[in-house]
């Protein structure tokens, strides 16, 4: 079953806040990297995602079946919160810089354009996994991978953003064209 975030809303985020904070819901390893700030509080990123997918859908997820740190990092910052990630604060810009789009504009483009994916090609997979779509470690990445991965250290300003052996997720697959289509929305 692919995970479909895009179901995942504030409400559901600040539901598994509460949670956490009323100790109904812990995880069972401490977080390391990745905290979602909230009310200047901090809490554990990856855990309160899964959990609001949780109360959002009724599906519980295993810690295995997505990643946290960067990516989980991104989720947060699009839906409007900040983050603390590998010891830095990441306040959210989202919607600054003259940018009238708000969050709820993008998921209802990616919502829009999964609806026009279907309408050609019928079945559409969201946030798919597949067994070979994993981070590479630095060691056995080829030059232009390795080019890549620079650029992002340099664009970004850290190098831990990566984490080896991580299955990544892509925005959409459609199985009868084997076709993964990812979509950066701005």
């Amino acid at each position: 079953m692919a995970i479909d975030w895009s179901k995942v809303l504030k409400n559901h985020i600040e539901e598994a806040c509460r949670r956490y904070d009323a100790e109904e819901n812990r995880p069972t390893h401490p977080a390391r990297t990745t905290f979602l700030v909230l009310d200047g509080e901090q809490y554990p990123a990856k855990f309160i995602r899964g959990l609001a997918y949780e109360i959002a859908t009724g599906h519980k997820l295993s810690s295995d079946d997505y990643s946290g740190g960067a990516e989980t990092a991104r989720f947060f910052e699009k839906l409007g919160y900040s983050v603390e990630y590998n010891g830095k604060t990441q306040e959210n810009n989202h919607n600054k810089n003259n940018d009238k789009r708000t969050d709820s504009d993008t998921l209802k483009q990616k919502y829009a354009l999964k609806n026009i994916l279907k309408q050609r090609f019928g079945h559409v997979d969201t946030e798919a996994t597949f067994d070979w779509l994993v981070v590479p470690d630095q060691s056995s990445m080829n030059d232009v991978l390795s080019g890549m991965h620079e650029a992002l250290v340099t664009f970004r300003g850290y190098e831990n953003f990566s984490t080896p052996g991580w299955k990544l997720q892509c925005d959409f697959f459609i199985p009868s064209e084997n076709l993964i289509i990812e979509y950066d929305e701005q």
